[in-house]
């Protein structure tokens, strides 16, 4: 294959991973540039404590400077936690839908497992694609790897850890078809975020 159509395809392998890690449980995936960053509920400081410090801090009154910057940032990081809580609670939304309709009729049930089935193949089939580009990144495509999955993963995989959404499921069938979907959802974000680990990002 050529080198350069290769390269390309890998690069479209990775974008679709991250679609559809996120898509399963977020049917619209953020492109938003507004960082995003872990909540309380998924568990992470909410950094309330050093907003109140930087905002206390009496240097910033001495330069306007300073306490622009400041601003700034506590109006980042407020944008980042609402972003983080809206993305936790669009997943949750998500999966009680499912777990609604799986509950619901015959013909309810069956298209959310075929959704949910060809979902978790096509996450299982990508995962190793995936953690192979990742080897061939440069140091500037790893680091906006790591940015990108920070800004727009961490919350939810932070928040698939607590085990909250598969304590929704009540059944043996809920179990092996939703819960499957969760798994891989977490499975593929843990592995995404251990493959930039391993290369030092």
């Amino acid at each position: 294959m050529n080198p350069t159509v290769k390269s390309i395809a890998v690069l479209a392998m990775t974008a679709a991973a991250l679609g559809a890690a996120t898509f399963f449980i977020l049917p619209h995936l953020r492109t938003s540039p507004e960082p995003r960053a872990t909540t309380q509920e998924a568990g992470a400081p909410d950094g309330g404590a050093d907003e109140t410090d930087e905002a206390a801090d009496p240097r910033g009154k001495k330069d306007p400077r300073s306490a622009q910057t400041t601003v700034r940032k506590n109006t980042k990081s407020l944008a980042e936690r609402n972003q983080a809580k809206f993305d936790v609670g669009e997943m949750r939304n998500e999966a009680a839908d499912w777990i609604q309709r799986f509950r619901g009729t015959p013909e309810e049930r069956r298209k959310v497992t075929e959704e949910l089935r060809d979902d978790t193949e096509l996450i299982l089939m990508i995962t190793a694609a995936t953690e192979s580009s990742i080897e061939n990144m440069t140091p500037d495509e790893l680091e906006r790897e790591r940015v990108d999955f920070e800004k727009n993963y961490r919350p939810l995989l932070d928040y698939l850890k607590t085990g909250r959404l598969q304590r929704m499921l009540k059944t043996p069938e809920e179990q092996e078809v939703i819960g499957t979907a969760f798994e891989a959802a977490q499975n593929f974000l843990e592995r995404l975020d251990a493959a930039l680990n391993a290369v030092g990002y």
